[in-house]
């Protein structure tokens, strides 16, 4: 996960690419990193993985979220969703 928020652009493409190969045994681990405010690219990965599958609903109750990180990562993604 750390590589995933390194200063390095080619560590976390590549960190990134090995999470979603990794398919459905990543989920945890991903869901698990946004729910700790380990937003940001984190979500965009297990945006991902999700592709269209993960619910709106869900994504605007995490946008409503305590921990701004993860609404903030929230918000990014139902923006992205909203806007393709």
């Amino acid at each position: 996960m750390d590589a995933l928020e390194s200063d390095d652009e080619n560590t976390r493409q590549i960190a990134g690419m090995f999470l979603v190969r990794k398919g459905e045994r990543s989920r945890p681990l991903l869901e698990s990193a946004v729910e700790k405010g380990r937003g940001g690219i984190v979500a965009d990965v297990l945006d991902d993985l999700d592709g269209a599958t993960s619910d709106l609903a869900e994504l605007e109750e995490l946008a409503r979220s305590e921990n701004p990180k993860v609404a903030e990562a929230a918000r990014n993604l139902l923006e992205k969703r909203k806007g393709s």
